[in-house]
């Protein structure tokens, strides 16, 4: 998010809390507490009671959007909740009335009350479109790009082996804002100056951000995600490279460095498990294309795919991974997959779904996987580890 900025939930302490364990939990897992300002110290709430939420908690905000501005903090996000749109609160009101009184301040309101504006499903609408009435009016520079969707990991060897900047300093590009991602609002206020957005994974949210970005702020996006595994690398270069107007020699020069990185691991690997049978079990809108570069390097068979069921919540697309001949069945839970398991008797499981772990056989999450052709490697290199493990 953008970390020098406050939030203030106008809500009772329940939506207090649903906001913070969320924000936290980046905190503490992501180990970002020093570059991040705990909960405590940035994320605050009017928590209002039963008088306020009959008769109104504007003053209740007035007076804690007040407290922050004494404290020093310059940029203030107001989000409201359902109650204060129950009861009308004049939010917007007051947030615009505060900023005119206090210069070089900046009270933003995000009205996302499900009652005079739509709710938590409509949320990411509403907010990208109130922070893009925020950009500076800057002209866009040819060598700079954002990275919309872009998140850090608590694993330490795939951040290390993350390429995005390999990949686009290879390009002759460079980062100018991870949309958002540690940000200060300063840099989140210069997004223009980035000629074009980048998705860092395909997913429907990353998508509709991009699509936001381009209709509310005129920053047109590339319709393919950064890419992982070296087909995918290697083809991401030859088509965002003619996009950029790249030259061919800079193009091939990038790839030839990521082919010798997979040839090494090819070379220590090729075959190494010849005759192995794994299932994937994953949601459909997973990418698991450069899975398939490690398993035939190692001589895996890939024999099934399963997923889960999808809903409306896990903005999930229907699109799949279909020309291997692979056997794919959705719709599949727990104790289906037990059941697909005993009857294929793969040698191992692959996926995203933190019920693997009770498996008895072996099985590697896949989740986590960074751009470009070096964490691939890292998940081959696991999933050796696991065999042996199993084996020894």
């Amino acid at each position: 998010g953008i970390k020098d900025a406050d939030v203030i939930i106008h809500g009772p302490k329940s939506c207090h809390f649903f906001f913070t364990s969320g924000a936290d939990s980046v905190t503490v897992y992501l180990n970002k507490a020093k570059t991040l300002r705990g909960v405590n110290e940035r994320i605050f709430c009017t928590d209002l009671d039963d008088h306020s939420s009959i008769f109104g908690g504007i003053k209740e905000l007035e007076k804690l959007i007040l407290s922050r501005i004494e404290a020093g903090t310059k940029t203030i996000f107001v989000i409201t909740t359902c109650v204060p749109g129950i009861i009308g609160d004049d939010v917007e009101g007051l947030c615009n009335r505060i900023e005119e009184e206090n210069e070089g301040v900046r009270v933003i309101s995000v009205e996302v009350d499900g009652i005079l504006n739509g709710g938590g499903y409509q949320a990411r609408d509403i907010t990208m479109k109130r922070l893009c009435t925020l950009l500076n009016d800057e002209e866009p520079a040819d060598d700079m790009v954002n990275i919309i969707g872009y998140t850090d990991t608590s694993d330490k060897m795939m951040m290390k082996a993350d390429d995005t900047i390999r990949m686009l300093e290879g390009l002759g590009l460079m980062i100018n804002c991870r949309f958002l991602d540690d940000n200060t609002f300063a840099e989140f206020a210069s997004m223009k100056r980035g000629c074009i957005d980048l998705m860092y994974n395909q997913t429907v949210t990353n998508r509709q951000m991009c699509k936001s970005l381009e209709k509310e702020a005129g920053i047109p996006w590339f319709k393919t995600a950064l890419p992982v595994g070296i087909r995918e690398t290697e083809r991401w270069i030859d088509d965002f490279g003619d996009y950029m107007n790249v030259p061919k020699d800079k193009k091939e020069k990038l790839k030839d460095s990521f082919h010798e990185d997979f040839d090494l691991f090819k070379k220590k690997y090729e075959g190494k498990f010849a005759g192995k049978k794994a299932v994937i079990y994953c949601p459909t809108a997973t990418n698991i294309n450069w899975l398939f570069d490690v398993t035939d390097v190692l001589g895996i068979k890939i024999t099934n795919i399963y997923s889960p069921t999808n809903s409306k919540w896990t903005n999930s697309d229907d699109v799949f991974f279909a020309d291997r001949g692979v056997c794919m069945e959705g719709d599949v839970n727990y104790d289906v997959l037990c059941e697909r398991l005993d009857e294929v008797k793969p040698d191992m499981v692959l996926g995203v779904n933190q019920m693997l772990s009770r498996l008895k056989i072996p099985h590697y999450s896949i989740a986590g996987v960074r751009a470009g052709v070096r964490s691939s490697i890292e998940c081959g290199k696991r999933i050796v580890r696991m065999m042996e493990v199993y084996s020894a």
